[in-house]
């Protein structure tokens, strides 16, 4: 990476009892009182009564030789997913620890109460998976864990998963592996072009996650933090095998994406000690989705923002923005934003872009 790595602690706690010599589904295994997890699950979930179950047993079907704790944080759901939550909760009382609000939090803080638990978590490791997502492969966990005790070089693993479209029953693999996964480790440049895992996917040492400054508590998004920040420790780390699903559906985030959240990420991420090609390629990117969301925003005939995200990508890398857009182009969309030219030309563009973008 050319940066200084930062060091990690990569040993097991003292405080565990001897693993177990085979792999035992979490309900059914033992442990004493006060034992520390060696992988803490992390689920944040919202209006999920549909989809929860399916997390929650995703969870429960694991088979490990070591001790597990599911972290459940419900953000005041007005559906039946705390009820169902609650059910698990009495009847697996060593395994859960839950986190039920009266009061949504993200709309008075945005993501700074997923920053400051997913910090307190009391595992060596920490995986992730949202309320609407599940996981399928009982083997998960431990064929992480042996994974990141192998590579002592690694903060963090992933693996591919199933992406299922609600609506129209479609499914894909992501990310294809013969496309993007050339090597077993990624760093700052996969991720940047493609954000290459779903959140389902990711298990990181926890010392890493403490070490998060408050900073990134401002974030818009959690998982675009997730995936950057481990990287000044080392690279993550590729598991084989596609062991979790990604539901994409018109109430799922997916589909309320806002390209400015992911902006919001991307300046955090700028500010964080991500070394000097870090950096640099969160600028380049930063660039070029200041551009995008210019012209994104005129197609809502947005004037306002279009000339503010089109500035910020020209004091970005404005020969970045010429080199891979062309300089008529930008020149066009420069006039185009500065001037609020009308909607119906602005969306066509836009169009066009996307179309463009899609092909490439």
């Amino acid at each position: 990476m050319g940066d200084k790595i930062k060091k990690m602690d990569v040993s097991v706690a003292a405080k565990q009892p001897q693993w177990l010599e085979k792999p035992v589904r979490i309900s059914e295994q033992k442990w004493p009182e006060g034992t520390q997890p060696v992988v803490s699950i992390f689920c944040i979930t919202y209006n999920h009564e549909k989809f929860i179950r399916d997390a929650i047993e995703g969870f429960l079907m694991q088979e490990t030789t070591f001790p597990v704790q599911i972290f459940i944080h419900d953000d005041a759901s007005t559906d039946h997913t705390a009820d169902i939550i609650k059910e698990y909760a009495e009847k697996y009382p060593s395994l859960f620890w839950t986190v039920l609000q009266t009061e949504n939090q993200y709309s008075k803080t945005g993501f700074r109460f997923f920053f400051e638990h997913i910090r307190k978590q009391a595992g060596v490791f920490t995986a992730l998976c949202e309320g609407d997502d599940f996981w399928i492969d009982p083997s998960k966990l431990q064929k992480q864990v042996k994974v990141l005790k192998k590579r002592v070089d690694c903060p963090a693993s992933f693996h591919r998963c199933l992406v299922k479209e609600l609506e129209t029953g479609k499914s894909e693999i992501w990310p294809p592996k013969e496309k993007y996964l050339h090597e077993d480790t990624v760093g700052y440049k996969q991720i940047l072009e493609k954000y290459l895992f779903h959140t389902s996917t990711m298990l990181i040492r926890s010392d890493v996650i403490k070490a998060l400054p408050r900073t990134a508590n401002q974030a818009g998004v959690g998982d675009i933090i997730m995936q950057l920040y481990p990287l000044q420790y080392g690279p993550w780390i590729f598991c084989e095998g596609i062991m979790s699903t990604f539901r994409r559906f018109p109430q799922s985030n997916f589909f309320h994406w806002d390209q400015r959240l992911l902006i919001s990420a991307l300046e955090i991420a700028r500010k964080l000690d991500t070394g000097k090609s870090g950096k640099k390629l969160i600028k380049k990117k930063l660039t070029e989705e200041y551009y995008k969301t210019s012209i994104w925003r005129r197609s809502y005939n947005d004037p306002k923002e279009a000339r503010r995200f089109f500035l910020k990508a020209i004091l970005g890398d404005p020969f970045l923005l010429i080199k891979k857009y062309g300089f008529f182009n930008v020149l066009k969309q420069g006039f185009a934003a500065m001037l609020n030219l009308g909607q119906k030309h602005s969306y066509a563009s836009f169009s066009k872009f996307k179309a463009k973008k899609q092909q490439s």
